[in-house]
């Protein structure tokens, strides 16, 4: 008889959704560690979790996306939701997390109709989809440990920009071994993700191959599971996310950029700005941030406005937090289409991983990382703005309901809140946020029900992600106005287009977890 794990793990393989997280929930209530469980879904899903590249050719010579795993990023945006959510709650993100893995394996083939999963069912439209279980495309391989610990650092930065994937990987797989040195390995593995970035998405040349900040998500999941379940278990995240980082295409045109910008504008110590830039930014410095993010039509514009900042001594992490904050004056003031929040959604997950690297670890070239951010998300803005011109507004505003929100009792706001997210009612839930942030102090019990109403949305790691984002943000504002993050979350919550709108991984968790 197979046990409960066998059946997990073959549910994955064989696309299976319900069977998964049916297994998965009877594993949780038999017992089983939830690092344990992660382990072996994950395991089972690494194999086919990398593709041949991320632009497919067709036969004529046409260039098409092919899109980064999400499996990593719904499990370690579960895992930080948790920690906002009520004791009774606490495993529903990964709920969906479990559900979705299936769903997202062997990109490459669904694109090709050639196996099941919600890229074929939707992105593709395939008509019919054959049964048949996941191709691998990326062999295991042992660690690489020849040479000392610097030369190893410099060869696995080189073969990862090169794009050189079996070298960079078994490198990483020998450094990983060596607890000594695994922070300056996560910080590397930060390093890379994060200026491998495309310069626009936008113009003057509009870009067709994009990456969107995919890489630098990943880097992020593979530290906070890593961290989790134990470096010494987590082999199988290391396979299914680290030969992603060579893979083509690479874009390093904004860093090539600044690389050579950065000196010229601050001098031979520009390595050491960081540390002298201790200046706090003001009220209206912030401001005037958040304005251009939003309003900026040229990334020289944006770029300008960050040197200023720079030049003045202005902390790091206060202008990556203006930065932050432009996205959220972004989805309140600007975003009126329910297609106005996925591309930006992306830019927003980038700059939180950019804000996480400034703050925990050191690296002369941070400094590049506040314009990386910064021109991103002001791009991906205007890049949503063009091509949501065609669409009429479909998001009712917030004014029609606020006197009605003012009149509930906190716990009644909370509710409605809820209700609000889970029907999509962008403007009742950001008349309910906007008075709940007026009126009351509390805001544990606001951030758990905004956790829960991303937690219902499945088949979509992209609210996970966007809650752990939304959440950290908050936690880490130092600069004032920090709950115009809680309030966006609300609206991108409610507004923004969903994959699907079925509850059955919502009521399925109920079915078992309800007691």
């Amino acid at each position: 008889m197979p046990t409960h794990v066998e059946e997990m793990t073959e549910s994955i393989v064989a696309t299976d959704t319900r069977g998964t997280t049916d297994a998965f929930c009877r594993l949780i209530i038999e017992g089983h560690r939830l690092s344990e469980l992660i382990v072996s879904g994950l395991g089972a899903a690494a194999p086919y979790l990398n593709v041949p590249a991320h632009t497919m050719i067709r036969p004529d010579g046409d260039l098409k996306g092919v899109n980064y795993d999400h499996t990593v990023m719904g499990v370690r945006g579960s895992l930080a939701m948790m920690q906002a959510l009520p004791d009774q709650l606490q495993l529903l993100p990964m709920t969906q997390a479990f559900w979705y893995l299936p769903d997202g394996l062997d990109i490459w083939d669904q694109l090709l109709c050639e196996q099941p999963g919600h890229y074929a069912r939707e992105n593709e439209k395939c008509p019919t989809l054959p049964e048949s279980e996941p191709q691998v495309y990326f062999e295991d391989h042992p660690p690489l440990r020849d040479g000392s610990i610097e030369d190893r650092f410099r060869r696995w930065m080189a073969s990862t920009m090169l794009g050189e994937r079996v070298e960079s990987y078994r490198l990483f797989l020998g450094l990983a071994e060596e607890p000594a040195v695994r922070e300056r390995l996560k910080e590397q593995l930060l390093f890379l993700s994060i200026i491998d970035i495309q310069d626009t998405i936008i113009g003057p040349v509009k870009r067709k191959i994009q990456n969107i900040g995919h890489k630098s998500f990943r880097a992020r999941a593979l530290i906070d599971i890593a961290d989790y379940i134990g470096w010494e278990n987590a082999h199988h995240i290391f396979y299914g996310i680290v030969p992603d980082f060579a893979c083509w295409p690479r874009f390093y045109d904004m860093w090539s950029e600044m690389t050579m910008k950065v000196p010229q504008i601050f001098g031979s110590e520009w390595q050491t700005l960081k540390q002298r830039n201790q200046e706090q930014m003001t009220v209206q410095e912030r401001d005037q941030t958040m304005d251009v993010i939003v309003h900026a039509t040229s990334a020289d514009e944006v770029k300008n406005q960050i040197t200023a900042l720079l030049q003045r001594g202005v902390r790091f992490t206060d202008i990556a937090q203006a930065v932050v904050l432009g996205h959220a004056a972004y989805v309140m003031d600007v975003a009126d289409n329910s297609r106005s929040f996925f591309t930006t959604g992306h830019a927003f997950d980038y700059c939180n991983v950019v804000h996480y690297w400034l703050r925990r670890f050191e690296n002369p070239n941070q400094v590049k990382g506040l314009y990386f951010m910064a021109v991103f998300l002001n791009d991906a803005i205007q890049a949503t703005r063009q091509a949501g011109a065609g669409f009429p507004s479909d998001l009712e505003p917030p004014d029609d309901h606020r006197a009605w929100a003012n009149g509930l009792t906190r716990q009644e706001t909370l509710v409605e809140l809820d209700k609000a997210i889970a029907g999509l009612q962008a403007g009742k839930a950001t008349a309910l946020v906007d008075a709940y942030v007026d009126r009351f102090r509390e805001r544990k019990d606001l951030i758990a029900t905004l956790a829960k109403g991303a937690a219902r949305f499945q088949a979509d790691p992209h609210m996970q992600r966007n809650a752990a984002s939304s959440h950290e943000e908050w936690a880490n504002n130092t600069i004032g106005n920090r709950d115009l993050i809680l309030r966006a979350q609300a609206r991108y919550l409610a507004a923004g287009k969903k994959r699907t709108m079925s509850p059955d991984c919502f009521h399925l968790f109920h079915e078992y977890f309800a007691r």
